[in-house]
């Protein structure tokens, strides 16, 4: 809604002699265009009070604008839509193995927030963008979201190099992006690590039930963690879906115990 998003209008006839005041208008507000070719014109959108989609119609002498091809309704040709900013209150994980495929989980507002003229809900995709927090440098390709639903939607990494730091975006338009960041003293979103590896559990075997809560040693490589605190170190105790999820706690370099 806040305008500015650069577009390309494509069409014909645009410099033919005689053109002046070649003007594109956005619902009722019109702007003058100075950067054309007879099949393209380069357009910015302006503010709009509302979330709408709105006819984009051109008029080569500032008065005489173009109909739409069926009356009375918006053809998808010439429609330009307002949407509202992404709120995002959280995601999930903030940092993930650099062999990617990590999946994140975002919360927040907005994500299906678009109608077509009957009301109904019209299913938008969700961009996302990895890029390097330093070199601005793309990472990976740009990829889509899956499962949106109004207040949630999630999607997965691209590899990275070990300690990349990336800011992620998302977008439904792939020209206004949003940075998932929730911690304003960072300048990145996620940060990449080396996969832990176990070498061995001691002890390996136990009851089912035991009384007097016993715990085991995990002892392997790049047990790092990426906070100081190691707050987010869980261990897993059986397969990825139906497994069980414990706290984990780092006592040595290379020992981990749950």
């Amino acid at each position: 809604m806040k305008g500015g998003t650069q577009s390309v209008l494509k069409g014909n006839g645009f410099s033919q002699p005689g053109v002046c005041n070649v003007t594109v208008r956005y619902g009722t507000f019109t702007q003058y265009i100075k950067n054309y070719t007879d099949t393209e014109l380069n357009i910015t959108s302006p503010p709009a009070a509302v979330p709408d989609a709105v006819t984009v119609s051109v008029s080569l002498n500032g008065q005489q604008f173009i109909n739409d091809k069926t009356y009375h309704f918006r053809d998808i040709e010439n429609t330009f839509t307002y949407f509202q900013d992404l709120f995002i209150q959280s995601y999930t994980p903030k940092s993930g193995p650099t062999y990617g495929g990590t999946t994140i989980k975002v919360q927040g507002m907005g994500f299906k927030q678009f109608k077509d003229d009957s009301g109904d809900e019209v299913d938008q995709k969700i961009f996302v963008r990895f890029k390097d927090a330093y070199s601005g440098a793309q990472i990976g390709n740009v990829t889509e979201g899956f499962d949106i639903q109004e207040d949630e939607f999630y999607f997965k990494t691209p590899p990275a190099a070990l300690d990349t730091k990336a800011v992620i975006e998302v977008t439904f338009n792939q020209k206004d992006w949003t940075v998932l960041n929730t911690d304003a003293s960072k300048n990145y979103s996620y940060t990449y690590y080396n996969a832990p590896k176990i070498g061995s559990i001691s002890p390996s075997f136990g009851p089912v039930k035991s009384p007097n809560n016993e715990s085991i040693q995990i002892t392997g490589t790049n047990f790092a963690c990426p906070d100081p605190d190691c707050k987010d170190l869980w261990v897993r105790f059986g397969d990825p879906v139906n497994g069980i999820l414990v706290k984990g706690q780092k006592v040595g370099d290379n020992v981990v115990q749950a």
